[in-house]
C-alpha cells in the first residue's frame, strides 16, 4: 500500500502519511511530511499505545470519519 492513516486518541481526523515517511519502532509512531484535517501538513511522534485505527490504502482520504 501507498498511504497509511493512523487515528490518534483524542483526535477526532485522522492523519495520513506516505508509507515511507511513517515507521513504528520502540513503541513509538513517527510520521513526518503528512496530511492532517483537510489536508494540513503535519508531523507526529506518538505512543503506539495511543493509535486506535490504522488504515492502508493506494489513495489519501483527507475527510475520512471512520
Amino acid at each position: 500500500m501507498k498511504y497509511i492513516a493512523i487515528k490518534v486518541r483524542g483526535m477526532d481526523h485522522w492523519l495520513w502519511f506516505k508509507r515511507e515517511m511513517a515507521n513504528i519502532s520502540n513503541g513509538q509512531f513517527v510520521g513526518k511530511e503528512g496530511w492532517g484535517k483537510d489536508g494540513s501538513l503535519t508531523e507526529i511522534k506518538v505512543s503506539e499505545s495511543l493509535i486506535e485505527g490504522l488504515i492502508d490504502s493506494e489513495t489519501l482520504d483527507f475527510g475520512s470519519s471512520l
